[in-house]
């Protein structure tokens, strides 16, 4: 979620609802990524006001001293992406007006009336405050403005495609959360469906099933057994200024290792220390290192196929080849690599309990990338424990190591010798200490 311009600008409410999750493996997770995202939308969106709190009344208190023109309340659970390939705010660009109040997952609740769904809902700061009494979360019975909804659903029969204001009052003498948000009259609107398929929730309240685990570890969990053909991940300003390397440690993920080498340049005898967690992605570039014939991409993942991502890529591949000058250009580079001394080694930089050795000699280049930030991995690990893996990793390297890594308190586009690096603190989270 690497953003810098927004159509709009927004603050983002996470609800920490843990006190009332009873299943422990889903309170874990649900907090997990609740950390991660914090992150993810403070430091790699750009969003400024990135809180949590207790409960949505206080969420929706916080809407009023907003200078945003979005909030978005999400309860812990959320993870921000699923099978849209927009990403969440992408999509709530695209979806949001001037003149929506509220978006979210508008619920027919019959007699209690019409849900605003908890998990996640955004509310239009200007229109609130222009409320003279605003709407809170619990609201009163009693008469409330008469809605008409869509004949269709997007499911079931309670999950309206539209809600807009129809004539008179009814009595709602149990109204449903959120109700007096739709009973301002405004316009409500529900998540369209570009939105809905930008995220998945866990329903971690949910005691007796695990609610959407399966589709959140579809897509999530440490990278065991998924290799990707091609990485999109930026290459770090300043490489170009490092003099040609002694030494490079880079994951095998992708053709990274081979960008890497093009742009620093390398003397002949250096060390490669190629390391990964998944034992698929080391068989792959024990491959490319021995009898690959360095032109049928397609052909290294024979047998693989079933645990690749991002296979076919014409354009990629076609644009690494313009970038080394063509096929013959990328073939003697590609037989200058296999000539260093190359180490391929099971490694996994998120165990903290194990000694990790490297063989760093003369100018030396580690590159981690976004492993202590992958979204892969921010469900089954918190934000401290990530944080204290990195400062793992920087123990066992010599302090004028050049060192690449994403980690979870900051985007890093830079490249930074191990010795300057500076772990940023922790934010408290609630489970730690509330912060209203």
């Amino acid at each position: 979620m690497r953003r810098t311009i927004k159509k709009w600008t927004y603050d983002i409410v996470f609800v920490d609802t843990s006190r009332d999750i009873s299943d422990p493996l889903l309170k874990g997770f649900a907090q997990n990524l609740a950390e991660f995202w914090f992150y993810r939308f403070k430091d790699s969106a750009n969003i400024d006001r990135v809180m949590v709190v207790p409960d949505h009344d206080s969420a929706l208190r916080l809407v009023r001293h907003s200078d945003a023109q979005f909030v978005v309340i999400s309860e812990i659970g959320n993870a921000f992406h699923h099978r849209n390939p927009l990403n969440f705010l992408d999509a709530l660009d695209l979806a949001l007006g001037k003149d929506v109040f509220v978006m979210g997952h508008i619920l027919d609740r019959g007699g209690r009336y019409y849900e605003v769904h908890g998990q996640c809902y955004v509310v239009n700061v200007p229109m609130f405050k222009s409320i003279l009494t605003p709407p809170t979360w619990h609201g009163e019975p009693g008469l409330k403005r008469r809605m008409l909804r869509s004949p269709d659903n997007y499911h079931d029969d309670y999950t309206p495609l539209w809600v807009r204001l129809g004539e008179g009052m009814v009595d709602v003498p149990y109204p449903a959360p959120g109700a007096d948000l739709v009973a301002t009259g405004l316009r409500v609107q529900p998540f369209p469906q570009e939105v809905r398929d930008s995220r998945v929730f866990l329903y971690p309240k949910k005691p007796s099933y695990r609610g959407n685990l399966p589709q959140v570890l579809s897509r999530s969990g440490p990278n065991r057994h998924r290799h990707y053909a091609f990485s999109y991940e930026p290459i770090p300003f300043g490489l170009d200024e490092l003099a040609p390397l002694d030494y490079i440690a880079c994951p095998c993920n992708g053709l990274n290792l081979f960008r890497y080498l093009d742009i620093t340049g390398f003397n002949d005898g250096m060390t490669i220390q190629l390391y990964d967690i998944n034992p698929t992605s080391l068989e792959i570039y024990q491959r490319i290192m021995t009898d690959w014939n360095g032109m049928d991409y397609d052909s290294l993942f024979d047998g693989k196929r079933a645990v690749v991502r991002n296979l076919h890529q014409d354009d990629y591949w076609a644009k690494f080849m313009t970038a080394f000058g063509g096929p013959a250009e990328w073939l003697r580079f590609l037989a200058r690599v296999r000539r260093q001394n190359v180490s391929i080694e099971l490694v996994d930089l998120l165990d903290v309990t194990g000694n990790l050795q490297w063989d760093v000699t003369g100018n030396a280049l580690f590159v981690a990338s976004n492993i202590y930030d992958f979204s892969e991995t921010g469900l089954f690990y918190d934000t401290e424990y990530r944080v204290r893996a990195y400062q793992r990793l920087l123990d066992s390297l010599p302090g004028d190591t050049w060192v690449h890594t994403i980690f979870p308190l900051r985007e890093s586009r830079t490249i930074s010798r191990v010795r300057d690096e500076r772990l940023e603190p922790i934010e408290r989270f609630p489970w730690r200490k509330y912060e209203v």
